[in-house]
């Protein structure tokens, strides 16, 4: 049996356990605005939570209804086990907002878009997401690849900070809604050591740590190409 080829993998933790923790509590506290700046950063190679309150940032807090830059994806780096993978999905990348009573939809270079200008069929997709009862106010990531609107994370959800969430806990969030037809999360497989990536089918996935929570200006998501060999 052939084995799968791949890179070599270091375990070195982005962030301390301790520290998302504490965001995770944070975002949890947050409310109507209420925490108005959450930033985690890396610190030598400890990751440290700072906490800002009543000061704005806007690179760290989403708001519904503004576009929030989110970094691109990796093809290099440390990240740490047990990760979930997620089958790499190309298309158009959509931000689908939901709020006070309204649906906002920004392109991938932050560009607010008139509706005329979304696929028609894509418009009916993000109004089921706008007619989800479960939802009163969120920021979805999407990813059009001309059949399905994927909703791969979640960034904000009914007045938290949900990419402070861990990554476990927003996929949570995100199977429990009722999307409507055409509108789908993406499958995930956890992997728990470098080892089990042989396990992955060939082809390209998005690997996360199982307790992310999004770095907005550079997300620790990393590329991974499985291929036997």
């Amino acid at each position: 049996m052939r084995r799968k080829q791949r890179r070599a993998i270091s375990g070195r933790p982005y962030i301390t356990n301790d520290a998302l923790a504490a965001a995770h509590a944070l975002a949890h506290q947050a409310k109507d605005g209420a925490v108005h700046s959450l930033v985690v950063g890396l610190m030598g190679d400890v990751g440290i939570a700072h906490v800002k309150v009543d000061e704005m940032d806007h690179d760290h807090v989403v708001t519904p209804g503004e576009y929030c830059r989110v970094g691109p994806l990796r093809s290099h780096g440390n990240y740490k086990f047990p990760v979930m993978a997620q089958p790499l999905i190309s298309g158009r990348s959509y931000q689908v907002h939901k709020h006070d009573g309204s649906l906002s939809v920004f392109d991938h270079n932050g560009n607010r878009l008139e509706i005329s200008r979304v696929p028609s069929d894509v418009v009916s997709m993000m109004h089921g997401i706008y007619a989800e009862d479960g939802i009163v106010s969120s920021v979805f990531m999407c990813i059009y690849d001309d059949v399905k609107l994927w909703v791969h994370d979640l960034l904000f959800h009914d007045g938290m900070q949900a990419h402070a969430f861990p990554f476990r806990e927003r996929c949570r969030i995100t199977d429990g809604l009722q999307f409507p037809d055409g509108v789908q999360v993406p499958d995930y497989q956890v992997v728990r050591t470098p080892d089990n990536l042989d396990d992955l089918s060939d082809g390209k996935w998005v690997l996360r740590w199982i307790d992310e929570s999004i770095n907005i200006g550079n997300p620790y998501w990393f590329v991974y190409e499985a291929a036997s060999g």
